[in-house]
């Protein structure tokens, strides 16, 4: 598959309307069945790439041409990123997603990036992300584990002492409830129910809350928003008067990084058009100004600490 064509569709899909996008697949040669599991992980690697810039655990992030290496020598494959991180070893970063429960890797492929890693004195890591979550594992642990990641080899990953990047485990009926209103304040919009007025988060007798707009609310206002992506699964919505009330429960025990209300953020921004930004788009923004994110880990962590200090079990996972 031609590789300098994907990246081309990956961009172009931002741009284009899904009739005028498949059209331009077609032309190019490509079924979309087989297209999109390589256009998922270019955009994987993208996600990971802002997860990094955003957790500031870097000097250097450098994508890697693959296309080139492996036109010059057979044997060898270069990795999707070579990183230097902020008081550790550089090191070349493989990165693999899926939308089932465990990741393999093919020998062949493992051995070509592994061989280039070598060729180039720095070592090879894997990070690959299962049910949402980002793990960071050696080439050494993955080809001892049988050449595959499962949810359960995740206390083995190296994502926290690399990156800082912390888990966090949202326990079964956490409650979150929302109104929405023409003059409400915390400056977050629904397109469907209007301006947020309020929110809070439950849990049994505790609550937390926030309804007036503060330094802080619009940081607390987006970690609620992302919050309430990933826990309502049945969302109630009553609309009292000119006022729109949503709530709902998690139905069961929820794994969560830092950086997730970070890349809910970026869903939800707008570029100088107008247009929803993806993260390729984002990403690309972040390198051509210079910009800075305007939200910090430390910012979501704190977040964190107080709910939990109001009683809601939003708790660290210790691998």
């Amino acid at each position: 598959m031609d590789v300098e064509k994907v990246k081309f569709l990956k961009e172009a899909e931002q741009h284009m309307t899904a009739e005028a996008y498949q059209n331009l697949v077609r032309d190019f040669g490509f079924n979309a069945d087989k297209i999109e599991p390589r256009l998922r992980g270019l955009k994987s690697e993208d996600e990971f790439q802002l997860m990094l810039i955003f957790l500031d655990c870097c000097e250097t992030i450098t994508p890697q041409e693959q296309s080139l290496q492996s036109s010059v020598d057979k044997t060898i494959v270069a990795p999707d990123l070579f990183c230097k991180f902020k008081g550790k070893r550089s090191c070349f970063i493989e990165i693999k997603s899926t939308v089932s429960s465990k990741v393999k890797f093919s020998p062949n492929d493992l051995e070509k990036r592994k061989k280039f890693a070598e060729k180039h004195g720095y070592p090879l890591l894997v990070a690959v992300k299962i049910k949402g979550l980002w793990g960071l594992f050696s080439v050494e642990y993955i080809e001892n584990n049988n050449r595959r990641i499962e949810p359960k080899d995740f206390p083995a990953s190296q994502l926290e002492r690399y990156t800082g990047a912390k888990t966090y485990v949202l326990m079964e009926g956490i409650t979150l409830k929302n109104i929405y209103s023409e003059n409400g304040t915390l400056g977050v919009r629904n397109p469907k129910f209007g301006e947020l007025e309020s929110w809070e988060v439950g849990y049994k007798n505790n609550s937390f809350k926030i309804d007036k707009k503060t330094e802080v609310s619009l940081i607390y206002s987006m970690v609620f928003e992302f919050l309430h992506d990933y826990l309502i699964n049945d969302q109630n919505i009553e609309k009292d008067e000119k006022k729109y009330v949503l709530s709902g429960t998690l139905m069961g025990n929820l794994f969560i990084q830092t950086h997730y209300a970070f890349l809910f953020m970026v869903r939800h921004m707008e570029n100088k058009d107008g247009e929803r930004h993806s993260y390729t788009t984002y990403l690309n923004s972040l390198k051509r100004t210079g910009e800075s994110i305007p939200i910090k880990p430390v910012m979501i962590e704190n977040i964190f600490s107080e709910l939990r200090s109001c009683g809601i079990p939003i708790l660290p996972v210790v691998w």
